[in-house]
Parts: C-alpha cells; structure tokens; sequence
C-alpha cells in the first residue's frame, strides 16, 4: 500500500501543469489629455473591465531584440484595422522571457528554437471599457498553452 502511495505521489508531481494565456492588443483613449495608447495584455482568461484596468500593458514594437522590452507583431489588429491574420508575435518581457509565436506551425519558441508551447490565432473575445481616465478596447490575437509562468 505505501508503495501504491508513494508512486500516485511521484504522479502527481511529475504531472505538467500548462498555463492558458491570451494575447490582446488593445488602445486607450486617454480624456485626461486627449492621447492614444497603443498596447498588448497577456490575460490568463477572457478579461472583465477590473481585469483590463489592472493589467499591465506591454508596448508595441517593432523591435524587441537583446534588453528590449515589448511586443513585434506581424498581421495583429489595430484600431483601424480588426482583422487578426497573425503570422508572427514576438514578445520580450521582463517576468517571462523573449519568445516567438511562429503561427504557420502553432509553436511558441525560445531564443534557442526550443518549442515552449504553442499558439493559434483566436479573435473571438474584445472588451470594451470605460472609467473616469480612459476608455479601453481590444481584441484576443492568440490564445497559447505552454509550461511557462505566462501571465
């Protein structure tokens, strides 16, 4: 019996835990000064508004090489365009890494090519808030699941 024990044990540890995340690229207007933010939010589920609001947002680049923090996006909406047809999402971030979404062959990889997990193009969720500083809208780009502490 302690045998049966300690191997569910040693089961249960060795079992992968994957981590669901989104990629949303949204844009703030600000009524404060009447700007525009252009930005991306890795979410772990479809977001509430408190969820957007408390978010930190990642900007957009279009270079995120060597200490580069952001997010290069090939084919992401924008506010003037919304139609997600992603080939490439490359993101740089402090908390997880530099990794590369190639979308021809759903996979999410290092700096090394080491496949880390994988992406498909979801454009089925936006939100749309609003509070006393801003108005927030965005739209899912890609949903990924990998082994990775992602959002």
């Amino acid at each position: 019996m302690r045998a049966f024990t300690a191997l569910l044990s040693a089961a249960a540890l060795a079992t992968t835990v994957t981590a669901d995340f989104y990629i949303y690229r949204g844009i703030q207007y600000i009524t404060v000064n009447a700007s525009t933010l252009d930005s991306y939010l890795f979410l772990s589920a479809p977001p509430s508004c408190d969820d957007v609001y408390n978010a930190r947002i990642f900007s957009v680049s279009n270079d995120v090489s060597g200490g580069k923090e952001g997010v290069r996006c090939k084919g992401c909406s924008t506010a003037e365009d919304p139609d997600v047809q992603v080939t490439e999402l490359e993101f740089n971030i402090d908390e997880y890494g530099h990794y590369t979404s190639y979308i021809e062959n759903n996979e999410l990889v290092d700096l090394d090519n080491n496949v880390v997990g994988h992406c498909n193009i979801d454009a089925a969720d936006t939100y749309n808030c609003f509070d006393a500083l801003a108005t927030y809208k965005g739209q899912s780009q890609l949903f990924c699941t990998t082994d990775l502490a992602i959002p």
